[in-house]
């Protein structure tokens, strides 16, 4: 892994492509409640999202609580993670990289808040949930331990990308990908991705990454009655030479 200062990381993470690409900052704490609802549109209709509601419909309390996980997850991303967005908080993606150190205890504080909030939030789930829970988790860590496997802790991992319906087709979020591309190679460094919409595969072709594998849901459900559901992990190598 290569080296890299903080400057070199801030000018691969910010500095624009050219004058036409959007604007890329770090999002911040004031923009997080956009954000949060901006996640909350954007896999509206995601097929893995979908799947593991199990047709419940979103009651005034579950819907309040899933809006404040969102919210508190990500003001502890952007204290643990690299959280960067267009249009305030309108396209966000979370990435991290590899550390040689190990964290703080302030950034191991945050995460177990976010699994905290997490594991209250699945108390919510029924039966069904929990199975489909459990099926997602089993079967997507086994792609991933045969596919990235312990060379992941030395990738670069985009964890989460979204846009708002309202701001896509906008350029918003090639232009955040493009960030952890450059990073990755500034880094001479993998990095990695798990898809859970075929329809973005073009996208994530685009900016380099190949599926590697691929973890199929709801295919030995019988109380699903649509396509089975394809969560693909994507690989991308670096394509320059690191600093």
């Amino acid at each position: 892994m290569a080296r890299i200062n903080n400057k070199q990381f801030l000018a691969a993470l910010l500095e624009p492509v050219d004058e036409k690409e959007p604007r890329v900052e770090l999002l911040r704490s004031g923009d997080v409640r956009k954000a949060s609802n901006a996640w909350d549109k954007a896999f509206k209709t995601d097929p893995l999202f979908e799947y593991m509601r199990a047709g419940v419909k979103e009651s005034a309390i579950r819907n309040w609580f899933k809006r404040y996980n969102f919210v508190l997850t990500l003001l502890a991303w952007i204290r643990t993670r690299t959280v960067i967005t267009v249009d305030s908080g309108s396209s966000v993606v979370v990435f991290e990289t590899p550390s040689r150190s190990p964290k703080s205890w302030k950034q191991r504080l945050m995460e177990w808040v976010v699994g905290i909030l997490y594991r209250g939030f699945n108390k919510l789930a029924n039966a069904e949930q929990r199975r489909r829970q459990t099926e997602s988790r089993t079967k997507l860590d086994s792609v991933i331990r045969e596919k990235i496997g312990a060379e992941g802790q030395s990738m670069v991992y985009l964890d989460l990308a979204y846009t708002s319906p309202q701001a896509q087709g906008r350029g918003h979020a090639s232009a955040l990908v493009r960030r952890v591309t450059r990073v990755a190679d500034a880094m001479g460094e993998n990095s990695w991705l798990a898809s859970s919409n075929l329809g973005n595969e073009g996208f994530y072709n685009k900016h380099g990454y190949k599926k590697v594998g691929e973890a199929i849901l709801g295919n030995d459900n019988p109380a699903w009655d649509k396509d089975p559901v394809v969560v693909q992990v994507m690989v991308r190598e670096p394509q320059t030479r690191p600093y």
